[in-house]
């Protein structure tokens, strides 16, 4: 027996690579003795392989979606061909597109995008049309430069597609990026969300036109947008009258909720995409306005966004939307052609390169001239710099119409790639790249805004760091009771587009500083400043009360933890009072999964640093009150 159980030196380590290896080439009869559908078999695969590549790229501080892309080449047609049929997978992964739309629809305020007025509507309705003559005219450049060779040349109508590829950017990248980094509400998330949505409507156009480039029919445009707008009363009507009622009732259920949420995301999507058959079986006639599966799961969400447990809902979907996420990232590695030409390779890189250029020539000055400030205008073109996934839909439209090569279409699927992949960086960097950009801006005419800098010697009894909700109506509440108090504040905030919003409280006296760097570390060296500084004018205010001192030691372990975070290449994404726990007077940081690697340029948890902490001490030290850890809120 013992001899029997005894292996060779090395042996072990022989076999598992070789179980590995054998895992990948085994067929799908291999799995537990039986056959394994296709259908598993090639997801598994897909998980398998994009989950081992993503925590190689994430240690590598690489994006998360080239791991997933690489995955795609690698277990697709031009790699291994481990997948047995891609149309599995991409029809997995077009789920997980219909469940981000619908998710953006539950995040879309129509009141604060409609607010935003003629930035978005001015700059939505010319953008499109504008880029696209950008790039006909680029694509002529390319032509009279000899860049592209026969791909550009042997298509009549390859320079109007090349104008519509580099106007939409990527709804799924840009939305993803801004919900992760919390600023889908900022003015530049906003901003990009709107012109998005301008740009899906583009998009309906556009499909509705190709097929009759040479002779657009207007009725089927108009009827088609008149089925968004019965689709979108359905909606509104059956949400107000039932389906808020049916939340209340699961409320308590987050299965439910979940399951509630996904059923009514496809109520719509079915309604939407079967409205021709709907009054065909009604009236015997087809008027064309079926909804597409993303702009009626847009239209699902937004009809929902108001509900008490809309919050919950993001949540739950926003789990199993990022699992359907994977697999289209995959699926469009999978698709990936293997290069016919270095031609391909060039207008790749070509297209990558101008759709950067025209967010700054055509996107930023809309942007600007509609009356967006400088930094934001730069900051909201900047991440909006990639190919749309549409226009992968529209280029492989294209080459079943006639209109395009199939080699072209590898460029823009390669262009998409490059972009895709440049997105998280130009996303992070966004704000940098304005700075070094400034100069330039500023001697071609598009000034910044003044700085209101702070007078010398002047002394201020109350700070506040960030003005949006909650410090407008602390602000307004004490221009109602104490008057006094407001002429000696300062509020100090990065949006300069707030200025106005100020100036409507008819305070001449409040002074507002606009720190240019845009980060945590303004804000972490601000709130020592504020309060060495309060200790230094008022060192007979200071109680010693428990509740007070416990409130200022956990503030100062929290800006300790989150400096030494960043020196280290990590960030703390939130700053809750209830992160920290003491033992005995002793705080203790117990909330590990605050932490995450990277930095994003700015600190994610400051919002919720001054409603826990900064709020409440300065409270305390100017008015003598002790409110609640949550009690004071200053957000941005």
């Amino acid at each position: 027996m013992l001899q029997s159980s005894c292996r060779a030196p090395g042996a072990q380590r022989i076999q598992a690579p070789l179980a590995l290896l054998l895992l990948f080439l085994a067929g799908p009869a291999w799995a537990a003795g039986g056959e394994m559908p296709s259908l598993v078999s090639d997801i598994g695969v897909s998980l398998l392989v994009a989950g081992a590549l993503g925590v190689i790229f994430t240690r590598l501080k690489i994006p998360s979606i080239a791991a997933f892309l690489l995955a795609g080449m690698i277990i697709g047609p031009i790699g291994l061909g481990l997948v047995t049929d891609p149309v599995n997978i991409d029809t997995i992964a077009q789920l997980g597109f219909i469940l981000l739309l619908f998710l953006i629809g539950l995040e879309i305020d129509f009141k604060k995008i409609l607010g935003s007025g003629k930035p978005i509507i001015v700059t939505g309705l010319l953008q499109y049309p504008l880029t696209i003559l950008f790039g006909i005219l680029a694509t002529k450049v390319m032509l009279l430069l000899g860049i592209g060779g026969e791909l550009l040349a042997e298509s009549p109508y390859a320079a109007l597609y090349m104008g519509v590829f580099l106007a939409g950017s990527s709804t799924l990248l840009v939305v993803k990026l801004f919900q992760e980094h919390f600023e889908l509400d900022t003015v530049p998330g906003r901003l990009s969300l709107g012109i998005l949505i301008f740009q899906d409507i583009w998009v309906i156009i556009a499909v509705l036109i190709q097929p009759n480039l040479q002779n657009p029919d207007p009725g089927l445009i108009a009827m088609s947008f008149l089925g968004i707008i019965l689709l979108s009363l359905f909606t509104v009507i059956v949400a107000l009258s039932f389906v808020g009622r049916a939340f209340t009732w699961i409320a308590k259920t987050p299965e439910m909720t979940l399951l509630g949420a996904l059923a009514w995301c496809f109520i719509v999507v079915f309604v939407g995409v079967n409205l021709d058959n709907i009054f065909m079986a009604t009236y015997g006639r087809n008027y064309h306005m079926a909804v597409g599966s993303g702009m009626a799961a847009l239209i699902a969400g937004a009809s929902i966004a108001n509900l008490p447990s809309a919050t919950e809902i993001i949540t739950k979907v926003a789990t199993v939307k990022d699992f359907f996420i994977t697999l289209f990232f995959v699926a469009l590695g999978i698709s990936i052609p293997m290069p016919e030409s270095l031609d391909v390779l060039v207008i790749a890189v070509s297209i990558a390169v101008i759709a950067i250029i025209v967010r700054q020539v055509i996107f930023f000055p809309l942007f600007y001239f509609t009356g967006v400030d400088q930094r934001n205008a730069q900051v909201g073109a900047v991440r909006l710099a990639q190919i749309s996934e549409f226009g992968l839909v529209i280029s492989f439209l294209g080459v079943k119409l006639g209109h395009l090569s199939p080699s072209l279409t590898s460029a823009v699927i390669f262009a998409f790639i490059i972009t895709a992949l440049a997105t998280p960086i130009l996303y992070g960097k966004a704000y940098e790249i304005h700075k070094w950009l400034q100069p330039v801006l500023e001697k071609i005419g598009f000034k910044a805004p003044p700085e209101l800098q702070l007078e010398e010697g002047r002394q201020y009894k109350l700070a506040v760091l960030g003005f949006h909700r909650d410090a407008s109506s602390l602000l307004y509440n004490l221009t109602e009771t104490d008057p006094d108090l407001v002429k000696d504040t300062l509020i100090v905030d990065f949006n300069v587009a707030l200025h106005p919003a100020i100036a409507e409280f008819g305070l001449g006296e409040v002074k507002l500083l606009d720190p240019t760097c845009g980060s945590g570390h303004f804000l972490l060296g601000a709130f020592h400043r504020l309060y060495e500084a309060w200790l230094d004018a008022e060192p007979g205010e200071c109680v010693e009360i428990e509740s007070t001192t416990m409130r200022r030691d956990a503030a100062q372990l929290t800006l300790r933890l989150t400096q030494q975070a960043l020196a280290n290449g990590y960030e703390m994404k939130d700053a809750s009072a209830f992160n920290i726990l003491f033992d005995g007077s002793h705080p203790v940081f117990v909330d590990h999964g605050s932490f995450r690697d990277g930095y994003s340029g700015h600190w994610p948890g400051y919002s919720q640093f001054g409603d826990h902490f900064m709020s409440p001490l300065l409270i305390e030290a100017t008015a003598g009150l002790t409110p609640t850890a949550a009690g004071f809120g200053v957000d941005g």
